[in-house]
């Protein structure tokens, strides 16, 4: 290509791609809105449960009730007692709890 024109010619007789009306897991532009609404109503919403939990944690710090998390070096937290500090039952138990403080599904 040496000028414009080639260039111009080369746009024209390449094949138009379509916009695909849905991403990889099948939501439409309108759906991802929609989630996106529902998601900052939610959290609008949570805030003071979220603020009573942030001051509750901080709370159990101050009194000495936490542990430093530790990380491998693979960059995930390394515990004695599993991958992530506590057994699978104690993650699914604290994300159950968190999830419905703010009123979310798990």
């Amino acid at each position: 290509m040496n000028s414009v024109y080639d260039f111009d010619l080369f746009l024209e007789y390449q094949p138009l791609v379509p916009i695909p009306e849905t991403d990889i897991f099948g939501a439409t532009h309108a759906d991802i809105r929609a989630d996106e609404e529902r998601w900052n109503q939610q959290f609008a919403d949570s805030r003071d449960k979220l603020s009573a939990l942030a001051h509750e944690a901080a709370e159990e710090f101050r009194q000495g009730r936490t542990k430093p998390m530790q990380f491998a070096p693979d960059g995930v937290t390394a515990h004695p007692a599993g991958r992530f500090g506590q057994d699978e039952q104690d993650v699914q138990d604290s994300c159950s709890v968190v999830c419905k403080t703010i009123g979310t599904r798990v």
